[in-house]
């Protein structure tokens, strides 16, 4: 699977993917993803075929532990592998870097996320978070 570094003239197509990826609470704003991606401890990688975008990750990094921000896979693309490439290649590179211990969060709903966090190693710590959120169009 081809994984590059995200560039920010590929945005558009990051966005259009993070929409049909995500419900709209946790949809990106293109000005917010390039802030984001801006300070040098935050890495994000997109996979492609030819100019169509399959998935993306990013992360971030302060000393030895690493979050992983985002994953999403285009639901066209699901079930091919790709969302476990990319957290393949985030977790390598993370490693590289010399991260100990990395954290996510993930919505419950989202089974699919979790086996493949599950698969790589990851385990539940029993925090549940409560999020709110207030569409007003």
């Amino acid at each position: 699977l081809p994984v590059s570094p995200f560039q920010p003239q590929d945005i558009e197509a990051l966005i259009e993917l993070d929409r049909a990826a995500f419900p709209w609470l946790w949809q990106n704003e293109p000005s917010d993803f390039l802030a984001y991606t801006a300070p040098s401890n935050v890495a994000a990688f997109v996979a492609r075929q030819g100019s169509r975008f399959l998935g993306y990750v990013s992360y971030s990094v302060v000393k030895t532990r690493g979050h992983l921000d985002r994953l999403a896979v285009h639901p066209r693309f699901t079930k091919k592998g790709y969302g476990s490439a990319l957290l393949g290649t985030a977790l390598k590179r993370m490693q590289d870097c010399g991260v100990q211990e990395v954290g996510l969060t993930t919505q419950q709903q989202n089974h699919s996320a979790q086996e493949l966090y599950q698969v790589y190693g990851f385990a539940r710590t029993g925090e549940v978070h409560e999020i709110y959120g207030l569409k007003l169009s």
